[in-house]
């Protein structure tokens, strides 16, 4: 008795506060502007308040086996049926979303894709998406994302005149919490890796990349900033290279870098098919 009176407490908490996710979740897409990031988890929750009341309509009612057999099919067919139903419905159907979650299990990188646009949505408690920012370029391809750390995560897209793009979702904040930083100015000096011949110089606000003995400068028209994470250095069509701070980045109350020497710059180039990262190591500062 103690037992059947535990299960059903439990079977109905279960569905009172499933019903109460869906009601909340309606309430703080209305309020905050946001959105389920996948059409599909509503979806997955009215599928389990449908098993759960099947559970309870089992376990309470039907006490000869035929019964049973006729409940438990029942509840099958109706969330098949369900299931079959939703997954017809517009916002399932036209679907091409783009989804990775982070190293960390903390963050999902979403990209919301609507014919040649693509939206990119922040991501809250793994459920909800804000939208944030259109991309600036019709869209023909996007490639495979990948987490550069743990709270930066970059895909390359390519545009429908064929030139390639990068895009920096970033989750975390580099730098003095006090006042916003530019990452170009938390990275002020020479990095390099002397294996891929390749270098970053940042003196002065003179920005240079040197890739295999070929050394190309980038303006501040070049360089656009994704947080306080990274940046992505372009020429006047294209993403050429991206470089993002890695989380282990210590700064001073004033943004002042403090341990440049035990961190590695992480830099990537566009590829749709998967970013490789290279480390630069610190070789020296401004002088």
């Amino acid at each position: 008795m103690i037992k059947k009176i535990f299960l059903n407490t439990l079977g109905v908490i279960a569905i009172i506060l499933l019903v109460i996710v869906q009601i909340g979740a309606n309430f703080v897409q209305t309020r905050y502007q946001l959105t389920y990031l996948s059409p599909w988890i509503p979806v997955i929750i009215n599928s389990c308040i449908i098993l759960f009341l099947g559970f309870l309509v089992l376990f309470n009612f039907t006490h000869a086996k035929k019964y049973r057999y006729l409940v438990s099919g029942l509840t099958l067919l109706c969330l098949i049926i369900f299931v079959g139903y939703s997954s017809q419905t517009k916002a399932i159907k036209a679907n091409n979303n783009i989804y990775s979650l982070s190293p960390n299990k903390r963050d999902i990188f979403c990209l919301k894709k609507d014919g040649e646009k693509l939206t990119y949505y922040q991501s809250y408690y793994l459920l909800f998406g804000k939208m944030r920012e259109v991309l600036p370029y019709n869209v023909a391809k996007v490639g495979n994302p990948t987490w550069i750390t743990d709270d930066v995560a970059a895909v390359t897209y390519q545009d429908t005149e064929g030139h390639l793009h990068i895009y920096l979702g970033t989750y975390g904040h580099r730098g003095s919490s006090i006042s916003y930083n530019y990452a170009t100015s938390l990275t002020r000096g020479k990095w390099e890796n002397s294996k891929a011949k390749f270098s970053l110089s940042n003196i002065l606000g003179d920005l240079k990349i040197t890739d295999n003995g070929k050394t190309t400068n980038y303006s501040s028209d070049n360089i656009v900033q994704f947080g306080t994470s990274g940046v992505v250095l372009t020429d006047e069509n294209s993403a050429k290279y991206a470089y993002v701070i890695p989380e282990e980045a210590r700064y001073e109350s004033d943004g002042t870098p403090k341990n440049l020497q035990d961190i590695k710059l992480l830099s990537t180039k566009p590829n749709l098919k998967e970013m490789k990262v290279l480390k630069l190591s610190y070789k020296e500062g401004e002088k």
